[in-house]
């Protein structure tokens, strides 16, 4: 079986658990597993308005490493953040750690 029809498998297993309230993930697993699936690119203008930042403190934030550097993806000219990456690391910074 390939990678995706297994992924595809596992996921429809834990959908019918859920669905049917027989399912026996703990909160950090039902998190990890929304983490993944929520793995959302988004353009630097989405990024900072995701955040409610302007694209000026946008861009400092990730000069000086408060926000992590967007990445290059295959077929695509500009540079994409992660919502979950972003929204992390943003929280982390306003919070002081």
């Amino acid at each position: 079986m390939n990678l995706k029809k297994l992924i595809c498998a596992e996921l429809r297993s834990i959908l019918d658990k859920i669905e049917s309230d027989t399912c026996e993930i703990d909160k950090s697993t039902a998190m990890l597993i929304l983490s993944v699936i929520s793995h959302e690119p988004l353009s630097k203008a989405e990024s900072y308005q995701e955040l409610g930042i302007s694209r000026s403190k946008f861009d400092t934030l990730v000069r000086n490493g408060d926000l992590p550097p967007g990445k290059k993806r295959i077929g695509f000219n500009e540079l994409a953040w992660y919502k979950d990456e972003i929204v992390t690391k943003y929280n982390s910074f306003k919070n002081g750690k």
